[in-house]
């Protein structure tokens, strides 16, 4: 059998510029889960919310805190 398609040169990898770092803790930092001190902030301004679009907001953001995002 011989072999008619040549493998593709691998990519190089890109190197890191400042904007795909910074992307990159963003990325990081929107995955994180918050202290208990920032749930209890989120808390808070759930209790003190008066429309419904806020509490929804807040309620989704306590959860993401909460238990982290996956991505």
């Amino acid at each position: 059998m011989i072999a008619t398609k040549t493998k593709p040169e691998p990519k190089t990898p890109r190197s890191r510029s400042k904007p795909a770092i910074s992307s990159e803790i963003r990325r990081l930092q929107k995955n994180k889960k918050l202290s208990p001190a920032e749930l209890g902030e989120l808390a808070q301004q759930l209790v003190e919310a008066k429309s419904k679009s806020e509490i929804a907001r807040l309620r989704d953001a306590i959860m993401r805190g909460f238990y982290g995002t996956q991505s």
